[in-house]
């Protein structure tokens, strides 16, 4: 086997493994965003219902 005929054969076989990497990149990252926005959420939850409770406690 050649070097000529060796190359297209390692194009295929590394091929689908560039793809699956990148998309698993992708999910990564999109998973790691979609985490920082639940937390910010929760963090915001948070202290709305701090306000509520002092405001509650403020008026009696």
């Amino acid at each position: 086997m050649s070097l000529t005929q060796l190359i297209p054969t390692l194009q295929l076989a590394i091929g689908p493994v560039i793809l699956i990497s990148g998309v698993g990149l992708l999910l990564l990252s999109m998973t790691n965003r979609f985490g920082r926005i639940i937390d910010r959420a929760r963090a915001l939850n948070r202290d709305l219902r701090g306000a509520r409770g002092s405001c509650a406690r403020a008026s009696r």
